[in-house]
């Protein structure tokens, strides 16, 4: 009965760090594509070279 409870606790506890993880994930994606977007408009400006990001 313990071990039971304790695989259903380690399964509930990956399960919530995965959707966190993938949340995380999701957002840090949509701030690069939101600064990629932001310095594409400056780049093409300044006429950058492609593929050089502004760290």
């Amino acid at each position: 009965m313990v071990a039971h409870i304790t695989g259903n606790a380690l399964l509930v506890g990956l399960y919530l760090y995965l959707i966190l993880e993938h949340m995380v994930m999701l957002a840090t994606m949509m701030l690069h594509l939101y600064r990629m977007q932001y310095y594409g408009r400056r780049r093409i400006a300044s006429l950058w070279p492609a593929g050089f990001e502004i760290p």
